[in-house]
C-alpha cells in the first residue's frame, strides 16, 4: 500500500540536506549515519530507488543502505527488509519529511546532538525536514566564497580592515558585499580541519601570540591556519582554532560596532563565538 502523503522523485543520486544549515548533510561511516559539511565526498551521495511493488524509496551507497537498527539510522547491507524502505513526504519550501516503511508514525531525524541521525516520533519541527538535492548541483562548502556571519548581528561580518594601520586585522563591519568581507574555505582530510583565506588578499585567518586575529598572506601549515567548525544549531558554527581546540573565534566584548576586533577566547558558548556561512 501507497503512503498517502508520498511524493516523488525521478531515481538517481542525491544529496540529502538538513533544511536547519544547508551546509550539513548525511553521510554514513562505517555503520554510523550521521551530519557533516559537505565536501562531495561519495560516502555523502545516496541513490534514490523506487520500488513499484512497496511503493517506497531504497536510499543506497555504493556501500549499502539506509537502515534502522532500533531508534537508530545505520548503513546496513540491503536485505530488502521493510525498515530499508522509506517515503517522502512534501514538508513545503523544497522540504521533504523521510518515514520509515517499518512505521509511518516516525521521521527521519536530527538529534539535538546536531549530528547523529535516528528514527522519531513526528515532532513537526525544522531538525525532521531535508532537502533532496541532486549530487551535481549541490555546492560544497570549499567552492566558492562565504561571508562569515555573527550571531548577534546578522548583519555584521567578519571583515578585513584594509583601511587601518593594521591592514591584516580582523574585525567586525556592517556586511558590504565586498571582497575583505569573502572567505574561501580549503579542507584538510588529515587534520579534518580547515584552512580559511580572504578574498581581498588571500591571507590565511590566524592567530597572534596575543590571540588577535588577523589574516595575512600564507602562513604555511601552521597549526594556527587551521580551524575546527563545529556546528552548535540553527545554522551556526564556533569555530576552534587547531593549535588549541579551547580556543575559538570571538567578537571582542560582544561589542557590534564597526571595526570591533576579533580574536579567539576560552570557549563559553556565548551568542559573540556563533558564526554561520552565508554566500
Amino acid at each position: 500500500m501507497q503512503y498517502k502523503n508520498q511524493v516523488k522523485i525521478p531515481d538517481g543520486e542525491y544529496v540529502i540536506e538538513t533544511t536547519e544549515n544547508t551546509n550539513r548533510v548525511i553521510e554514513y561511516e562505517g555503520t554510523m549515519v550521521k551530519t557533516e559539511e559537505y565536501r562531495s565526498l561519495n560516502n555523502q551521495k545516496f541513490r534514490f530507488e523506487y520500488d513499484n511493488m512497496r511503493k517506497a524509496y531504497k536510499i543506497k551507497w555504493d556501500a549499502g543502505i539506509l537502515a534502522l537498527n532500533g531508534a537508530d539510522v545505520i548503513n546496513y547491507k540491503d536485505i530488502n527488509a521493510n525498515d530499508q524502505f522509506w517515503y517522502l513526504e512534501d514538508a513545503g519550501d523544497g522540504n521533504y519529511r523521510l518515514i520509515n516503511a517499518s512505521n509511518i508514525l516516525k521521521r527521519l531525524n536530527l538529534d539535538s546532538d546536531n549530528r547523529n541521525i535516528s528514527i522519531a516520533d513526528n515532532r513537526n519541527n525544522i531538525k525532521q525536514k531535508f532537502k533532496i538535492i541532486k549530487s551535481n548541483e549541490k555546492l560544497s562548502i570549499t567552492d566558492g566564497e562565504w561571508k562569515i556571519v555573527s550571531k548577534l548581528n546578522n548583519n555584521k561580518v567578519l571583515n578585513l580592515h584594509i583601511n587601518s594601520s593594521f591592514p591584516s586585522n580582523v574585525t567586525i563591519w556592517d556586511n558590504a558585499n565586498v571582497s575583505q568581507q569573502k572567505w574561501k574555505f580549503e579542507y584538510d582530510a588529515i587534520k579534518n580541519a580547515f584552512k580559511i583565506s580572504n578574498s581581498y588578499n588571500n591571507g590565511n585567518l590566524s592567530v597572534e601570540s596575543n590571540n588577535n586575529v588577523f589574516a595575512l598572506g600564507s602562513l604555511g601549515d601552521s597549526n594556527k591556519v587551521y580551524w575546527l567548525l563545529e556546528y552548535v544549531g540553527d545554522g551556526y558554527y564556533i569555530f576552534k582554532n587547531y593549535d588549541n581546540h579551547n580556543m575559538v573565534l570571538d567578537l571582542y566584548k560582544s561589542d557590534t560596532r564597526n571595526g570591533s576586533n576579533i580574536q579567539i577566547f576560552g570557549r563559553n558558548n556565548g551568542d559573540n563565538q556563533k558564526f554561520k556561512l552565508v554566500r
